[in-house]
């Protein structure tokens, strides 16, 4: 895909989100009354697999990245460290993934909401995304590129900084999900996107409100989703047939993330402001991963 056609692409995603996120200043509430379906089939599984893609690409980005990591022939002790610090990244972000999956908003609102220790979201982690791992070292077999590398952990960087920015947003500001807000609970009501505000503890201890419950800005579904425009292209590293398909996987991640966002709506989860910000936000770290990257690739590669 030429630079050209990257702009223009970028550029609709834009518009289309801004005019979104200035739609949902102004009706937010009516939208999410209007489109409002408790644990609504579709949206349940469209949200579920969100989740799904954006930890396990990572899990299996990592897998992939190791094996080439192999292919490159490092030294016994570098070798051992990859192995070591992949295979932390790959237990740990399954962990978290199992988080994500089995909350109020996916699949724990079909089969409840459990204390989990860690010891269970590994275990779990280890059924539902690990397994990832293993498959993207096979599943890259001997192919090795010192791009490929450099791409996969540039990548994985991103998705990993705006995991967690996303994560200290929602520790900021505490806007009550929609369903949340059905409750009729004093002071947890309907409130603007641009309106930051705290919950006391008190509240929060009254009603027994967790801090998902009050993580409504903004979507990290939306954000994760938007970020396949970057995943997706990626994965041309381990399947060298999808080479020069970036326009239709950047179209095929656009789309997506708008049915992502959606099913977030349907759900209860954001309202239109919520996950239109989110997508926003991915706009803007896709942006960003790629001038930077432009201009890390030479300096890494020129000595290649």
């Amino acid at each position: 895909m030429s630079k050209r056609e990257a702009k223009r692409i970028t550029l609709v995603i834009t518009v289309f989100w801004l005019v979104m996120l200035l739609a949902g200043s102004f009706f937010d509430l009516q939208i999410s009354v209007r489109l409002f379906t408790l644990n609504e089939p579709v949206s349940l599984v469209v949200s579920t697999v969100g989740v799904y893609l954006f930890n396990g690409s990572f899990v299996f980005l990592i897998g992939a990245l190791l094996r080439q990591i192999i292919s490159s022939r490092p030294g016994k002790i570098k070798l051992i460290i990859a192995i070591i610090i992949c295979t932390y990244l790959a237990i740990s972000t399954a962990s978290l993934g199992v988080g994500g999956l089995f909350n109020g908003t996916v699949l724990g609102s079909i089969i409840g909401i459990e204390t989990v220790t860690v010891k269970q979201m590994i275990t779990k982690g280890f059924l539902y995304f690990f397994p990832l791992y293993p498959i993207g070292i096979l599943l890259n077999g001997k192919h090795y590129e010192k791009e490929s590398i450099l791409r996969i952990i540039c990548v994985l960087f991103t998705m990993t900084v705006s995991f967690y920015s996303m994560m200290l947003v929602k520790q900021l500001d505490q806007r009550p999900r929609f369903y949340i807000t059905l409750m009729g609970y004093e002071g947890i009501g309907f409130r603007e996107w641009y309106t930051f505000k705290k919950i006391s503890e008190e509240t929060c201890q009254k009603y027994g409100l967790i801090s998902d419950d009050l993580g409504s800005f903004f979507s990290g579904h939306a954000l994760h989703a938007m970020l396949n425009v970057l995943i997706f292209p990626c994965l041309s590293c381990v399947f060298p047939a999808l080479r020069n398909r970036d326009k239709v996987l950047v179209i095929i991640a656009a789309a997506l993330s708008v049915l992502i966002s959606l099913s977030r709506i349907v759900l209860g989860a954001h309202y239109l402001s919520d996950v239109a910000f989110g997508s926003l936000v991915g706009i803007f770290v896709i942006v960003l991963f790629n001038f930077l990257y432009s201009k890390i690739k030479p300096l890494v590669l020129r000595d290649s």
